[in-house]
């Protein structure tokens, strides 16, 4: 405020002013001033000078917001990485909700992805079958919630589940790589578990204005070191998250007045499938499969990465068309082809991050959180 205040009144400048205060209570900014200006005229009537005063109350406030956070949680963030994704995630939220427990016209979603996404209590109604037993949550050999993307172009849009067009659900058979049972989820994520779920990312936080709640799921992420980074999954389930139609249906109708839907997107790695080392397969089991199952159109684990580059493309611009807005942040990453490709998911260059360390990430999730959060002069 001074500094704001120095530059636009200069010490030159006509009057003498006093020092202007700065009040905050709750979201209502107050600025006064005063000076003191030099009579002429009114020096006949016996006055050597005029105070003049001014009053102005700003009020901030999160314009009435949607937002989904699409969050890597693949095997290179585990350790310090998702630790430092954690604390940006969190910085995140205490701008949007400040000291309030539970926003009005704020809701925040959370999409945890890896190989593919877990939908969770909401599964069993978006599939078209469960394989193998039921969907028991206190079994580790049982299905927990993971699906697998659908066939192009269903696996790049929001559309209806009608006409065949659900999930099948996420289930790695037993095999030399990962071999159950017993399932194994005790174990080091990153050395010797095992199961039906392998790989799984912590599931979905759909969207809700408590704090507390999103903060739980934020700290409870966990990050696999099998399977592979599969962004455009992450990406069209954040979609799938605010939009109003069939899966979570808690998203306002596109264009509601007042209000926006954004997407941050965030990644350390590039797009493609995981091989265990000495693996006898071509790659892990994912949303699309293991590689060799063609899913992708192709059996190549480099065809099947540009494949998944163009396919993220196209769910960026297929929400962009929707009007939300989208942050891209890359995290400790020296690939320029993928950095180029964020940039490009990104409703405009200026979106776009790159953090070449936690520092940076913490600064551009803080910058985001700035930018959704808007001034409005009321007085």
């Amino acid at each position: 405020m001074q500094r704001l205040f120095d530059t636009n009144y200069p010490a030159d400048a006509l009057g003498t002013p006093a020092t202007p205060s700065l009040s905050i209570q709750d979201d209502v900014i107050t600025v006064t001033g005063s000076a003191a200006v030099a009579a002429t005229f009114m020096r006949l009537g016996g006055f050597e000078s005029l105070t003049v005063s001014e009053l102005v109350e700003i009020a901030r406030e999160t314009r009435g917001l949607e937002l989904v956070l699409v969050l890597d949680n693949t095997g290179s963030m585990h350790g310090s990485k998702l630790a430092s994704l954690r604390q940006a995630s969190l910085d995140l939220i205490d701008i949007l909700f400040g000291d309030d427990e539970i926003k009005d016209h704020l809701q925040v979603g959370i999409v945890p992805y890896s190989a593919a996404v877990n939908v969770g209590a909401d599964a069993p109604e978006l599939i078209t079958q469960v394989r193998r037993g039921d969907c028991d949550p206190s079994n580790d050999e049982k299905w927990k919630g993971c699906v697998t993307a659908r066939a192009y172009p269903n696996d790049v849009l929001d559309s209806a589940m009608t006409g065949g067009n659900k999930w099948s659900h996420y289930l790695w058979d037993s095999a030399q790589d990962n071999v159950w049972p017993p399932a194994d989820t005790d174990a080091d994520l990153c050395n010797g578990a095992a199961g039906p779920n392998l790989a799984r990312p912590t599931l979905i936080t759909p969207l809700t204005n408590v704090r507390s709640a999103l903060i739980d799921d934020v700290n409870a992420m966990e990050a696999w070191c099998r399977g592979g980074t599969f962004s455009n999954v992450g990406m069209a389930w954040g979609w799938r998250g605010l939009s109003p139609e069939e899966r979570f249906e808690q998203g306002l109708p596109y264009g509601t007045p007042g209000y926006d839907k954004a997407a941050i997107l965030m990644t350390d790695g590039v797009n493609g499938f995981y091989t265990l080392p000495g693996s006898p397969f071509i790659s892990d089991y994912s949303a699309y499969g293991r590689v060799d199952d063609g899913r992708l159109d192709t059996t190549s684990k480099s065809a099947a990465k540009a494949t998944l580059n163009n396919r993220l493309l196209e769910v960026c611009d297929n929400m962009k068309a929707e009007g939300i807005v989208i942050y891209a942040i890359t995290f400790a990453l020296n690939d320029s082809s993928t950095k180029q490709l964020y940039e490009n998911c990104a409703s405009d260059p200026s979106k776009y991050f790159d953090s070449p360390d936690a520092s940076d990430l913490e600064g551009a999730f803080q910058e985001i959180a700035s930018q959704l959060r808007s001034l409005r002069i009321t007085r």
